[in-house]
């Protein structure tokens, strides 16, 4: 079961340059992440200042042997053979710590504890992305194109969610309730429950305009001559889609307002009226 998911907007920053960067599969061909020999150059990125690029060479199953680890970002390309990466913990630098790009019909599953504040993680290409880690990352989760699909509720962190054409998917095994915010942008965004529920939160307040432009008639009484009730009827047309994206149904602002006016201190107002005559 699949179902169109509606939303707001929200950022992403831009990927950095790498201070040094290294692409999987060296001379030891083995599914070491931790061994230098695995790497070219042969230097394994486990800290602050190093990437890691999977492209079509390697085995195509890695693992963490030991850490956690600290990198700066792992990048799958638009080439890149499908992955299952496994073993200790990895704690991202703060920025994108993944970029899935891979564009043709990739499978790539991180099962490792996903951490880092400010971390986030963007799928960009025709692939899909599993995460079965407890993950607590907390830059957020953005899907331009591709799938990502969850197998709990820590997949996807403690970030927002946001589709912008991709699609999120759950493994269909339980019932899944996120506290995370979802939000889309795009028309082909598409949450996919494969067979289970899914529960989560949406901004409504995010979707809609804080601006608006109309125009308003009304019509006034008085209850009583001089300083009686007033009662007003007043009507509020707007011109404008208060909706952001143009991906939802158009919606405007229609209002009635009924507004009672009470006069307050009338004894010494019409005190100071008589004396006035």
């Amino acid at each position: 079961m699949a179902a169109w998911l509606l939303g707001c907007g929200l950022a992403f920053a831009a990927v950095p340059t790498a201070l040094a960067q290294s692409t999987w599969g060296g001379t030891a061909n083995t599914s070491d992440y931790n061994d230098n020999n695995n790497w070219t150059p042969a230097a394994a990125p486990i800290a602050g200042g190093q990437s890691a690029v999977f492209d079509t060479t390697g085995s195509n199953t890695v693992t963490v042997t030991a850490g956690p680890i600290a990198p700066d970002r792992w990048t799958f390309n638009s080439t890149s053979q499908s992955f299952s990466i496994s073993g200790a913990d990895v704690n991202f630098s703060p920025g994108v710590g993944i970029v899935s790009a891979a564009n043709a019909n990739q499978f790539i599953s991180i099962a490792n504890n996903i951490g880092g504040a400010g971390v986030q993680v963007w799928v960009a290409g025709n692939n899909t992305l599993q995460l079965s880690g407890t993950n607590t990352y907390s830059g957020g989760t953005q899907i331009t194109s591709g799938t990502v699909q969850v197998t709990n509720i820590n997949s996807v962190g403690t970030g927002a969610v946001l589709l912008n054409g991709g699609t999120f998917k759950t493994n269909g095994a339980a019932n899944l309730t996120f506290t995370n915010n979802f939000s889309g942008t795009s028309s082909g965004s598409i949450l996919d429950v494969n067979g289970s529920e899914l529960t989560y939160q949406v901004d409504i307040l995010d979707q809609y305009r804080k601006l608006d432009v109309g125009a308003t008639a009304g019509l006034s009484y008085k209850l009583m001559k001089g300083l009686g009730m007033n009662f007003t009827l007043r009507y509020y047309y707007g011109l404008a889609d208060i909706t952001k994206y143009g991906n939802q149904s158009s919606q405007f602002n229609r209002s009635l307002y009924i507004v009672v006016g009470i006069p307050i201190g009338r004894g010494k107002a019409l005190a100071n009226e008589k004396g006035q005559n």
